[in-house]
């Protein structure tokens, strides 16, 4: 019963609203502000996307470096193929205290703590004018997550 008041007030304020003359301007700005959050809404969607990517692809490598413990090729070809899945080309960069094998990988001891950094440039198209280039702004997009070692390298593994 009370919502139905409510609504019943609110109407007949617009209802007022527009029949005035400064209530026809306000109603114009509120429309304006509108299809603004709108516009901004829809053209915010990529980059959203993007960071959500980013953060998948931190996250995974975080997770894989950790459960085998070293960098190797087949590490390297995964992250590739997710990003290029994700239609990404980041760049990655590894920290920590990794130890040169003589396969040619870089191994992490079990405990070691080691960093990942995932970070992707992206533009945005801030507007479009018709008869001139589109203003745009780069957006840096950045992950670092942090892992620990979880296999244990004996010194002859090395």
């Amino acid at each position: 019963m009370d919502s139905k008041i409510g609504i019943k007030i609110v109407k007949n304020k617009f209802e007022k609203l527009i029949h005035d003359e400064q209530g026809y301007v306000y109603v114009i700005v509120a429309i304006i502000i509108l299809l603004s959050v709108i516009y901004c809404g829809i053209s915010l969607y990529e980059p959203l996307v993007t960071r959500d990517n980013v953060f998948h692809v931190a996250s995974v490598i975080v997770n894989e470096i950790q459960s085998v413990g070293e960098i190797d090729t087949e590490i390297e070809n995964m992250v590739d193929a997710l990003c290029f899945e994700m239609n990404i080309s980041p760049n990655i960069y590894y920290e920590g205290n990794f130890i040169n094998s003589t396969r040619g990988t870089r191994l992490i001891q079990i405990g070691e703590p080691f960093y990942v950094n995932v970070e992707l440039t992206m533009p945005i198209t801030l507007m479009d004018p018709m008869f001139s280039n589109p203003i745009t702004h780069d957006l840096v997009i950045k992950k670092r997550l942090k892992g620990v070692g979880q296999v244990y390298w004996r010194p002859s593994e090395m």
